[in-house]
């Protein structure tokens, strides 16, 4: 029963992926409209490899493997849904590591042919990319030091606060809206304030 769900599920997943690769311009008339998704097959076959783009800064789902020999081994749950893919596709896995907020302009470049990183579908991003059926359901939360716990219950509780979240991410927009003199004190520090 375990193997079968696995397949089903690799399956769903390496199908959504290859609906995913939607790259090019915006809806607003540009010149370069979304990639449909037998032009991004064509691509792919005829270059002999599925080029990724990835932020590694988020184990499990991707993250640099210190323990491989050369110690710049992309891993995780994302790398190996992209690897499946490529075996699927009988074609070579190309991993590009970039910054968060480069996945998705490297997308619309095509730099990359899909990105696999966690990217949650916002109607603004969904302006200039594709999305594959979501396959992870993410949970948004504030991570406090232990000592403070008691001082934060409610969202108003950090009213005015300053917060850490990586730039361009869901996390970024949600403390925006949602917590009062957020948008003038939020900091990007690089990582996410999920768990």
């Amino acid at each position: 029963m375990k193997k079968i769900t696995k397949t089903i599920l690799t399956a769903a997943v390496i199908a959504g992926m290859l609906m995913a690769g939607g790259c090019g311009g915006s809806s607003s008339g540009s010149s370069s409209p979304k990639t449909n998704g037998s032009a991004l097959m064509q691509k792919i076959k005829s270059s002999g490899k599925l080029t990724v783009g990835t932020a590694s800064g988020f184990p499990p789902y991707e993250f640099l493997d210190t323990s491989a020999s050369d110690g710049k081994k992309i891993d995780g749950i994302d790398i190996k849904l992209a690897e499946a893919v490529a075996k699927k596709l009988g074609v070579k896995l190309e991993i590009q590591d970039m910054t968060f907020q480069s996945l998705l302009s490297s997308l619309t470049t095509g730099k990359v042919d899909i990105a696999v990183s966690a990217i949650n579908p916002t109607e603004e991003r969904k302006k200039t990319v594709d999305f594959s059926d979501s396959y992870l359901e993410g949970k948004q939360t504030l991570l406090v030091r232990k000592e403070d716990a008691g001082k934060y219950k409610t969202l108003s509780d950090f009213d005015g606060k300053r917060i850490g979240v990586q730039k361009s991410t869901i996390q970024e927009k949600l403390a925006n809206e949602q917590i009062k003199k957020c948008a003038d004190r939020c900091t990007s520090q690089g990582r996410r304030c999920t768990s």
